[in-house]
């Protein structure tokens, strides 16, 4: 059979059982901001993610217009390029005119 336990070891347990009880509570707390920094650390990483579309939109958006704007650049290029070639050509007819007509 089992002898009671004198005063000194329940004194003995019942410090125990606080010094338990107070290491559980630190466990707990830490946990709770645990979880509550991964939480707020998923939420930073969705608008992160969301941001980051958005200037993927703005980015794709951006690089379309300069590509419209280049072939527009492209395209009046060649069109000074025709309307020199047609001011030359009826400088010259102006010029050689009146040399063969005389």
């Amino acid at each position: 059979m089992t002898t009671p336990p004198s005063d000194s070891t329940a004194l003995e347990l019942q410090r125990l059982r606080g010094a338990v009880s107070t290491g559980f509570a630190e466990l707990k707390g830490a946990l709770s901001l645990l979880v509550q920094r991964a939480g707020q650390t998923d939420q930073q990483l969705r608008d992160h993610s969301a941001q980051m579309a958005e200037h993927d939109q703005r980015l794709d958006a951006l690089e379309r217009d300069g590509a419209a704007a280049e072939e527009v650049r492209r395209s009046d290029h060649r069109r000074v390029q025709t309307i020199s070639a047609l001011a030359g050509v009826a400088a010259a007819a102006s010029a050689v005119v009146p040399l063969v007509s005389r």
